[in-house]
């Protein structure tokens, strides 16, 4: 009872990848480029 859903082993196997991309992702958005002179 309060359970809806089915979380099979291909959720499973894709959490880690997941979990890569959203880190990649926040790497990424945090790189600063500096403006150029001139």
């Amino acid at each position: 009872e309060g359970l809806h859903g089915f979380y099979g082993a291909s959720s499973m196997e894709r959490l880690p990848a997941e979990a890569a991309i959203a880190r990649q992702t926040a790497d990424f958005k945090a790189v600063s480029i500096a403006k150029r002179k001139g």
